[in-house]
């Protein structure tokens, strides 16, 4: 049993040829590992929580299927939770996930407030926060420079002789629509010689918000 053990969950060096035999057994049997048992005996569930703000925003299904396509190579399972930006659903998602004795969490969700950061730094279960506004607070995480991205689309547009700008923002209320607005704002300030005109209208970050704004600004409507 010992040696079954250690070939199924890889805790130790097994000959080949016992492994070769062992596995051949396993697969007459369609033996199919206790999951449950094994997490019980490892202390781990090999599974990590993925929390995100819209799934159908565009930037969301890229970054699931990402996670999940490096979880998978790496004999782990992913477990998605949609917050549509509220945060008390942030919080019972993530209390939820602590509950499951999940690995990790990763969240990547633009309505992250104190509140879920204590809640995740009062347990030992790992996380990371992506494109999280505050730096420099002791916890792992990953930022996006939307400030080179903004400049360079303007210097761009500004290269191509246009002269009316308009910017498509996520909801005000938004930390992260905040930070690009006030990146574009200072990027679009330094051609204001140009006779540049802008205008900043508010999305949802969704393409049906998307649409929208385009078709105001299409018509005249702004």
């Amino acid at each position: 049993p010992t040696t079954v053990s250690h070939v199924i969950n890889e805790t130790r060096f097994v000959m080949p040829e016992t492994k070769r035999r062992v596995l051949e057994v396993m697969k007459k049997l369609k033996y199919q590992p206790n999951l449950l048992a094994r997490s019980l005996a490892t202390g781990k569930t090999h599974t990590i929580g993925l929390v995100i703000s819209d799934i159908r925003n565009p930037f969301y299904p890229e970054l699931v299927q990402g996670v999940e396509e490096l979880a998978v190579k790496n004999d782990y399972n992913v477990f998605l939770c949609n917050t549509d930006y509220d945060i008390e659903k942030g919080l019972k998602s993530i209390g939820a996930l602590i509950k499951r004795k999940i690995d990790g969490i990763i969240v990547a969700s633009s309505q992250v407030d104190s509140s879920i950061i204590n809640q995740l730094m009062d347990t030992d279960v790992n996380f990371v926060l992506v494109d999280w506004c505050k730096r420099n607070v002791g916890v792992d995480s990953l930022y996006f420079d939307y400030r080179v991205g903004i400049a360079e689309a303007i210097a761009h547009l500004v290269s191509l002789k246009h002269r009316n700008i308009y910017f498509i923002s996520g909801p005000k209320k938004l930390k992260t629509a905040q930070i690009r607005m006030r990146n574009f704002i200072d990027a679009i300030e330094k051609y204001r010689n140009n006779n540049l005109d802008y205008k900043i209208l508010e999305g949802d970050h969704k393409i049906e918000g998307g649409i929208k704004a385009a078709q105001k600004i299409l018509k005249g409507k702004v």
